[in-house]
């Protein structure tokens, strides 16, 4: 019986402007036993964020509601098109 898994990582936008994507990438390796099956770099559109921001709190979740509207809040910051100019953060 194989005992595999699947497991994502994202890496935000702040990570991959200051260039740091190669250390977290590399921390992931030494300090798991993962595997790298893919890799895909894609902007998200702003319907996406805010369908991945509903998800990532739930009611069920037995942490303070205030930090779950903080982490709500931050994907909705971070992960969003740049509201000014509509262009999307890769």
């Amino acid at each position: 019986m194989s005992n595999d898994q699947l497991a994502y990582v994202l890496i935000n936008p702040y990570t991959i402007f200051k260039s740091r994507t190669g250390g977290v990438i590399s921390r992931l390796f030494t300090r798991t036993s993962l595997e790298l099956a893919a890799a895909r770099m894609f902007a998200p559109s702003r319907e996406l964020v805010e369908q991945y921001a509903e998800i990532s709190v739930s009611p069920k979740d037995p942490q303070d509601r205030k930090i779950q509207d903080l982490i709500h809040q931050y994907i909705l910051d971070n992960y969003s098109p740049d509201p000014k100019t509509g262009q999307r953060r890769a």
